[in-house]
């Protein structure tokens, strides 16, 4: 009877004790288990105080965005994150976002990452890699924020602040001319299409990895948003995982399937919208 008494009295300590720990890690058991998610994904480009355009935002206006996804109760990740939730290595919290950069202004360093670090936010900056190396060995262009690019050492700066993935965003396709983006142009074999592309996407990872100290980037964004077939099995043969385009739209990553990953979706924030505006636009 001693016995019986005693089992119960250990079953009943550990259902508590269960109980308390599903309720102070809610979100993570909640995430555990899930199959699918929506992975709301944001687009930031420039952050300037002197002028706002489609690609521009005020600083105010990205610390205002913050703090609404956090009072939403979304929490901003990595897509490193994401990717070890697909692979099931990794949790994610309840309501998992991305806030992404694209190109690698020098502003992202000087207005955001201050705002970052007071909201506590990680985001993904995705760098083209010939704007920066420009920025670095070119004197007088390195630290305006009003048109200079991250030099190296910025991108180690943000690397190390534990807030940033950096991101390929190519290393010199950010063109419209002579190919738009990645695109083939005209006359192109396909195996020479795809080893340009591999040059190109390869140069800026060696210049991430060997000049700024970031890991080898699992992260890459089209330029312009342009994709093709041949061009994702180039991404694939050369390692990434995460691939964004400008589609617009709210991405469902599912767990054990790498495929959920390779068009996500994004909304681009633009500084000609209001805040109210953009937000019930991406969260309805």
């Amino acid at each position: 009877m001693k016995k019986k008494l005693a089992l119960v009295v250990l079953l009943i300590a550990a259902m508590s004790a269960c109980a308390s720990i599903i309720e102070t890690n809610r979100s993570i058991c909640v995430q555990a288990a899930a199959e699918e998610l929506p992975l709301p994904i944001v687009m930031y480009h420039s952050v300037l105080k002197s002028r706002n355009g489609k690609y521009v935002i005020h600083p105010d206006e990205l610390e205002r965005d913050i703090i609404k996804y956090k009072e939403m109760g979304y929490t901003p990740v990595t897509l490193r994150e994401v990717v070890a939730w697909v692979d099931g290595a990794a949790n994610l919290p309840e309501k998992p976002m991305v806030i992404t950069f694209d190109d690698g202004h020098h502003n992202n360093l000087h207005y955001a990452l201050p705002i970052l670090q007071k909201t506590n936010s990680k985001v993904v900056i995705n760098i083209v890699t010939s704007f920066s190396r420009h920025a670095s060995e070119t004197p007088g262009e390195s630290d305006n924020p009003n048109y200079s690019y991250l030099t190296w050492n910025n991108i180690s700066q943000l690397q190390n602040s534990g807030l940033v993935e950096i991101g390929n965003h190519t290393h010199a396709m950010h063109k419209f001319k002579p190919r738009y983006g990645i695109a083939q142009v005209s006359g192109e074999t396909v195996e020479s299409y795809k080893q340009t592309l591999r040059t190109d996407i390869e140069t800026a990872n060696r210049f991430l990895t060997e000049n700024a100290g970031a890991p080898r980037p699992t992260t890459f964004a089209y330029p312009f948003g342009k994709y093709t077939k041949e061009g994702r099995e180039v991404l694939l043969e050369l390692g990434f995982r995460a691939i964004l385009t400008c589609n617009e739209g709210v991405t469902t990553i599912r767990r054990g399937d790498p495929s959920s990953l390779l068009e996500l979706k994004r909304y681009n924030r633009s500084g000609n919208v209001s805040h109210e505006k953009f937000i019930e636009k991406v969260f309805g």
